[in-house]
């Protein structure tokens, strides 16, 4: 349940004080998913080097 608490915070947020930190919320989630997939990236192309 841990993963879930931004995106319920959010979702709560926007649905009972009508506020969505739009301009905070998407650099920093597109920045962990960038993240992600550069670390996938990163570990095929050694595991295909062995």
């Amino acid at each position: 349940m841990g993963g879930f608490g931004i995106p319920l915070a959010f979702v709560l947020g926007w649905f009972f004080y009508d506020e969505a930190p739009w301009s905070e919320l998407f650099p920093g989630a597109l920045l962990i998913i960038a993240s992600g997939l550069i670390i996938v990236w990163r570990e095929r192309r050694l595991r295909a080097v062995r």
